[in-house]
């Protein structure tokens, strides 16, 4: 099939995926096993599914899949990387404000490349969306779906404040699901250093959305992203097949001044993030100063990195003032929790099952209390560590939680039995190694039995089957599976 086309959307491009095993001097540029990608090759074709754009002639090649006829064949060639523009002045204190959309279908918006090519740092924060807003108040955006979209889906940057995006349907992205903190391709908090609290973005919900199928294009890019902004809730959202974070919240490293506090992560079902591609990632990642933060009743599950750091919930670089509370995460390859640094952090009352390393990990000692870590149920079956990593300076306290592995022996840090960890480093005074009656948890039913020694610990259970989204999808649920972007 041969079509003249001026562009092509790179969220709907098919890629030949390789493995490298060495580079041509010097395999430690590249290491073995890594993934590399390469797509618009002439030479690749020949699979199904294939196809060539000679940008100078305008052409595209194809080869179509078993089935496929030129004459009944669908091509869209998006233009547009912006498909709803959202533009005040927040300098000038002019916003546009108290407008309603409902029932849209934003569809197909494009992404090229820059010359010099893209890169960032984390989470592809540079990207704007497909909806993208700044000095915009009080909008609603109610019921509508973006998809095949080549960046977010939807950014509210600089300015912002009380817009709500509700029971909308976002899948098929190249980048991620929603930003609140940058858009509109401004230098990335450029406004953070003029002290203006107008330009702070603020007051966002986020609800009942379906998050899904995201990093198509540009892997890192999160579920929902917030940086520099607070009081915003995100709830009852489904945020699945992502390949580094489900709900990223922060944007400081270390314990600098932050606009980040009172954020609202509840109720959310995050899972399939990760997927052996990227490392040092979570289903809920926090970074910097955040007080009023928090993390709760969400339910985290398969969450996997490419080499290290595939954690349920990791509060990182000085992440201070944050609750984490009533969370049930299992199946997180590297552990249910995990601190680099931070600062009095509260994890209590969550469940934590078969992660396959240390089940709760810390990086780095420090010299104030790093968290609390109490009343949790941590539930395991492997050979692995209760606790991972730092644990050497004792600046933390953890107490009334229940450990099991399925009855076998149970490791401290620094291979500590159960009563040298007590006496050695007087933490878990109150703590027991016990079964805490879980229902069925290689069932995925993590709730406990009337008689579970949990209670007795102060441990109240939660009625998890609530996180998630609570309609089934309208707009969307008619559209193809979405493609892996790696194997």
């Amino acid at each position: 099939m041969r079509f003249g086309i001026e562009s092509i959307d790179p969220a709907q491009h098919v890629v030949v995926l390789a493995r490298v095993t060495q580079m041509a001097d010097d395999p430690g540029v590249f290491p073995k096993g890594e993934r590399l990608l390469v797509d618009n090759v002439c030479e690749a074709l020949g699979e199904p599914g294939s196809w060539y754009l000679d940008r100078p002639r305008g052409e595209l090649t194809y080869v179509p899949m078993p089935g496929e006829r030129p004459e009944a064949s669908v091509v869209i060639a998006p233009r547009l990387e912006r498909l709803l523009v959202f533009q005040g002045d927040p300098a000038a204190r002019r916003w546009v404000e108290h407008l309603r959309f409902r029932g849209l279908t934003l569809a197909h918006s494009n992404w090229t490349m820059p010359p010099l090519g893209q890169t960032f740092g984390q989470s592809e924060a540079n990207l704007d969306g497909a909806v993208s807003a700044v000095g915009a108040r009080s909008l609603v955006i109610e019921g509508c779906a973006v998809r095949h979209a080549g960046t977010y889906a939807m950014a509210f940057g600089a300015g912002c404040r009380d817009n709500r995006v509700e029971n909308c349907e976002l899948v098929d992205l190249g980048g991620g699901g929603i930003k609140v903190g940058h858009a509109a391709g401004a230098p990335l908090f450029g406004w953070v250093t003029e002290n203006d609290p107008e330009k702070v973005p603020s007051h966002h919900t986020l609800r009942q959305c379906l998050i899904a199928h995201g990093g198509r294009v540009h892997a890192a890019a999160a579920g929902v992203w917030i940086a520099h902004a607070h009081d915003n809730v995100v709830e009852h959202n489904d945020i699945f097949d992502f390949y580094q974070i489900g709900v990223s919240a922060g944007w400081t490293w270390g314990y600098g001044p932050s606009q980040t506090h009172h954020n609202d992560v509840g109720f959310n079902h995050i899972h399939t993030i990760g997927q052996n591609v990227l490392s040092d990632m979570a289903a809920v990642y926090t970074l910097g100063v955040s007080p009023g933060t928090r993390v709760h009743d969400n339910v985290c599950h398969d969450v996997k990195a490419h080499d290290y750091g595939g954690y349920g919930l990791y509060t990182d670089e000085g992440s201070s003032g944050i609750v984490m509370e009533n969370n049930l995460v299992y199946r997180a390859r590297s552990g249910g929790f995990h601190q680099h640094y931070g600062k009095e952090n509260r994890i209590q009352n969550n469940i934590f099952a078969f992660g396959d390393e240390a089940q709760l990990q810390r990086t780095r000692p420090e010299p104030h209390t790093s968290f609390f870590i109490e009343r949790n149920i941590v539930y395991w079956d492997n050979a692995n560590l209760v606790l991972g990593n730092n644990w050497w300076d004792n600046h933390y306290k953890l107490d009334y939680n229940v450990y099991w592995n399925r009855g076998k022996p149970i490791r401290f840090f620094a291979d500590l039995n159960f009563q040298q960890w007590q006496q050695k480093f007087g933490q878990d005074r109150h703590s027991i190694v016990a079964d805490p009656l879980l229902v069925a948890p290689e069932k995925d039913d993590f709730r406990l039995k009337e008689n579970s020694p949990a209670l007795k610990l102060g441990f109240k259970p939660f009625d998890y089957s609530k996180a998630g989204r609570t309609a089934p999808p309208v707009l969307t649920r008619d559209l193809p599976s979405v493609p892996k972007a790696f194997e």
